[in-house]
């Protein structure tokens, strides 16, 4: 007896089209968005968004651009270029700084207005790939309930519109393809581009995505450099002029500083320490938590792998797209753990990139899995949501309670 062996995994989307959002898509979009920025809301509601270090001097830059002074931090004589930080969040609470709503509490509505274009967003890519509503619900739940993602928008730092602007790289990218118009793989580099203006780890998403780029789809060699050229150029270009402005005014592209710190293995055990506490909380046993996050991804990688021949090729083209993002940007993280004289931070801001993709991938795994395989993701997938609700209705009381400021200095 013939036995067929799965298909190879072909990157290529010529004739692949994106599904049609119902109505019912548009509904469930707007309900998530609804409800996850009204949960934020409900959170900051008494004493606005926290702040931090950093937060005093995107508020700073904010406040001197629209004094006219430039992209400056600190006030007065002790004003000095902006540097360590790029533009674009403080450009982003510029509404504030310009109209009698004041930077504190435009940044608190534009976190809320963001928290519910990621979610509907993540909901809204998981359908127009063709994904299962109940898949692409859960992952949208999956991605608001993870640790820390709620108190990280309740505070005044860039990491927000990162992560949406993460979200519209993946998704222009999904719509490039061997027959699309050259307009997505563009738009791709210019969000890349502003997202790497947002926070510079952006960086490590650009040089994870040119590998995809280069890679996917395209069987000419010479038009898959020239597509991975033109995308670096979109998202590099604006980068480099940014660095070029830093290097002219300080004589450095940054005033962090560079030190090389001899190779260890603690850095990839704090990564993967972080990791593994999105979903489980650190109360719980080690072998616990670590046991459930490796059955976890094991499913994942088992179910997206063995049914990879009944996947759409832009759900394939997704998934190596997420995974080279994630590795892009853990990639660029160890590089500045090693390189920078600046102390990383370890705590759950760390990673809150690399969850994005992982839930897209966790949805796909989801809509391809059949049998007891999907019955055992299912329920781990519904325990972890259960666990996230929990830990983030103690994250909402606290900062109702305490303040955002001390929710998250607390986590």
């Amino acid at each position: 007896m013939n036995v067929s062996k799965p298909a190879p995994l072909d990157l290529s989307t010529a004739v692949d089209l994106p599904a049609r959002w119902t109505r019912l898509d548009k509904y469930l979009a707007f309900g998530i968005a609804f409800v996850a920025a009204a949960i934020l809301a409900f959170g900051l509601a008494v004493d606005g968004i926290g702040m931090s270090p950093d937060s005093h001097s995107y508020m700073e830059a904010a406040l001197n651009i629209a004094s006219g002074k430039g992209v400056l931090t600190g006030a007065g004589d002790a004003a000095r270029p902006m540097v360590r930080w790029p533009p674009g969040y403080p450009i982003l609470l510029l509404p504030g700084a310009v109209t009698p709503v004041g930077v504190n509490l435009w940044a608190a509505v534009l976190s809320v207005i963001l928290l519910g274009a990621l979610e509907a967003g993540v909901f809204l890519l998981l359908r127009k790939l063709g994904v299962r509503t109940s898949a692409s619900l859960l992952a949208a739940g999956l991605l608001f309930t993870a640790h820390g993602l709620l108190l990280n928008f309740g505070m005044m730092l860039s990491e927000a519109p990162f992560l949406v602007l993460e979200l519209a790289l993946i998704a222009a990218l999904t719509r490039d393809n061997d027959s699309a118009p050259f307009r997505w793989l563009a738009l791709a580099g210019v969000f890349a581009a502003l997202a790497t203006l947002t926070r510079f780890a952006g960086q490590g998403l650009i040089v994870g995505l040119c590998g995809y780029v280069l890679l996917a789809g395209m069987h000419s060699l010479r038009s898959r450099v020239g597509r991975t050229l033109c995308f670096f150029a979109f998202a590099q270009v604006p980068v480099g002029l940014w660095l070029l402005r830093n290097w002219l005014l300080t004589g450095g592209v940054s005033d962090l500083g560079y030190a090389s710190r001899p190779f260890e293995p603690e850095p990839f055990k704090v990564i993967w320490r972080v990791l593994m506490t999105y979903w489980f909380p650190e109360e719980l046993p080690r072998l616990l938590r670590h046991g459930a996050n490796l059955v976890l991804f094991g499913i994942m990688a088992f179910s997206i792998w063995r049914r990879r021949s009944q996947l759409s090729p832009m759900m394939r083209k997704t998934c190596v797209m997420c995974l080279a993002a994630a590795f892009g940007y853990c990639v660029f993280l160890l590089y500045t753990v090693f390189t920078s004289a600046a102390q990383p931070y370890t705590d759950f801001r760390m990673l809150l990139p690399v969850v994005l993709p992982l839930v897209i991938l966790m949805a796909i795994a989801e809509h391809a899995v059949s049998g007891r395989w999907r019955a055992v993701l299912l329920g781990l997938c519904v325990t972890i949501l259960l666990i996230g609700v929990v830990r983030m209705s103690m994250s909402v009381l606290n900062m109702r309670t305490h303040g955002a400021h001390f929710a998250w200095y607390e986590h």
